[in-house]
């Protein structure tokens, strides 16, 4: 059985490229805060691959999408990290595309700590088609994600709601 966040090939993979790529190259919206307690949050390369990273602005439902970044670097932190509210849920959405043929996503929730830095990764294997994502502190402890139930929207905009409410 494949999980929800199996790779797929070129069909998914040419929607998740207009629909994620595409936007990478006209935007880069995320709006750090400026007062109170936050955290940090990075995003790992993908060896052969390009990643990327979508906040929230309501971590509810996922609606105010924002992208944070989005590079083809390999198995580095890219290209830094961004500020982030600590001591409220955080949504974000991961994704990657490997080879330019197999793509996944997948999106969390998670709440970070203040003064804390985070690397959320991309663990992809061609060998079973899967992917899942993976959220660290820099010293490397993992981070409990709430995987997130996506929403089936026939109209989507950068304000919709991308998953289910909390």
């Amino acid at each position: 059985m494949r999980s929800a966040f199996s790779l797929r090939r070129p069909a998914f993979v040419m929607a998740a490229a207009l629909g994620l790529v595409g936007c990478t190259a006209l935007r880069n919206d995320w709006v750090e805060p400026t007062s109170g307690p936050t955290a940090q949050l990075a995003v790992a390369g993908l060896p052969n691959g390009t990643v990327g990273l979508h906040l929230y602005d309501d971590y509810r439902t996922c609606s105010g999408r924002r992208l944070v970044v989005s590079s083809n670097n390999d198995n580095r932190i890219l290209p830094r990290p961004v500020k982030v509210v600590a001591g409220q849920p955080l949504a974000f959405t991961a994704w990657a595309i490997k080879r330019g043929n197999l793509g996944c996503n997948q999106t969390g929730t998670f709440t970070p700590q203040a003064n804390q830095r985070y690397v959320a990764q991309m663990i992809v294997s061609e060998a079973d088609f899967s992917c899942r994502l993976v959220v660290r502190t820099e010293n490397g402890r993992p981070v409990p994600v709430k995987p997130r139930v996506i929403g089936k929207q026939l109209t989507v905009t950068e304000q919709s709601s991308f998953c289910l409410a909390d």
